[in-house]
């Protein structure tokens, strides 16, 4: 959970240096003659780099969240984070390219792309890391799990069945690891 909780703050700020470069006066402007320094070409693309390489730390951190929780809810968190990442890559891939023909205002937008893909990878991990987080003794959380097994797709009397037990183990903590057992089983 704390490395999770690094990720998120990694992106925070890549994403702050990235409304930084965008949003500061003249940072970014060309000058009318070609660019003697593309140091802020070059920034934004390092901006955007970093910003994909934590897109990608978060989606394997969602990946391992999915894996270890077994549910479906997990995996499709674990999905939109590898999408996340990837459109962090491409965007990473437009900033350097930007940079390289000393484009800073493009630069920078793909460096904004990178960050806030980095941002929806963080928040798709975190996801993952939450279910599987609520479902483990530890970590029980009833109104989470509730809300799993609510979203999913298995029956009526199935869902009733589950979310009694849910509702039962929430106030005897000896049932909690059978329960969880069940949900999860259920969930997959």
């Amino acid at each position: 959970m704390a490395r999770i909780l690094a990720i998120i703050v990694l992106v925070l700020a890549v994403a702050a240096g990235a409304w930084w470069l965008l949003t500061k006066p003249g940072t970014l402007t060309l000058p009318p003659e070609p660019p003697a320094d593309s140091a802020p070409a070059e920034a934004a693309a390092d901006a955007a780099a970093d910003a994909a390489a934590t897109a990608n730390d978060a989606a394997a951190e969602a990946s391992q969240a999915a894996e270890a929780s077994g549910t479906e809810a997990a995996d499709e968190a674990a999905e939109a984070a590898g999408e996340a990442a990837d459109a962090a890559g491409d965007a990473a891939d437009r900033a350097a390219d930007a940079a390289a023909s000393g484009e800073a205002d493009a630069a920078a937008e793909a460096a904004q792309e990178a960050a806030d893909a980095a941002q929806s990878a963080a928040e798709a991990t975190s996801e993952a890391a939450g279910i599987d987080a609520a479902l483990t003794v530890e970590g029980f959380d009833p109104e989470r799990v509730t809300a799993l097994i609510e979203a999913s797709i298995m029956s009526d009397a199935q869902k009733t069945s589950l979310t009694a037990l849910v509702a039962a183990a929430a106030t005897d903590e000896a049932l909690r690891d059978s329960v969880l057992s069940q949900v999860r089983a259920a969930l997959q």
